[in-house]
């Protein structure tokens, strides 16, 4: 069976800098893709992050005017933990 005409040495190199920019092309597409699902699901996440702060508020019988004021007035663990250092 013949097998073709042998491509040059640059031939070959040209050939192989298109596969790979072929691959490149495919990887950016699927990164972009990536990027927007975890764009998505960071979103819902947020979402539901915030349901259920709302459902603990509701909960406990408090208004959003007083769980803001208490998150206002709570020290964080980090403050807690340097003055006990």
């Amino acid at each position: 069976m013949p097998r073709g005409k042998k491509k040059s040495p640059a031939e070959a190199v040209e050939l192989k800098l298109q596969e790979v920019n072929e691959k490149i092309t495919k990887l950016e597409a699927n990164l972009k893709n990536l990027k927007a699902e975890k764009k998505s699901l960071e979103a819902e996440k947020k979402k539901m992050d915030i349901e259920a702060l709302y459902n603990a508020i509701q909960e406990s019988d408090m208004s959003i005017e007083e769980a803001k004021a208490l998150f206002k007035t709570e020290p964080k663990n980090e403050e807690v933990n340097n003055g006990e250092n």
